[in-house]
């Protein structure tokens, strides 16, 4: 089941840092950037668990942008 993540364990965060080393060697997860993510009214952090561990997980971003845009 999918659910939006609004709090984290220790053992989310190490599942999460887990899955992005899987994106490549060089990309993780730590405390402050799920802090940045999850404090941020604008971002949406949706994971999928599987007996208790985070298996998947999916970012929503919405910016709203004010003004007019000249080409």
């Amino acid at each position: 089941m999918v659910e939006e993540l609004s709090s984290y364990t220790p053992q989310d965060l190490a599942d999460l840092d887990a899955l992005m080393h899987e994106l490549s060697a060089t990309c993780f997860c730590n405390e402050e950037l799920l802090n940045n993510a999850l404090n941020d009214a604008n971002v949406h952090v949706y994971v999928i668990r599987d007996e208790g561990h985070i298996v998947a997980t999916g970012t929503l971003l919405h910016k709203t942008y004010a003004g007019v845009y000249h080409c």
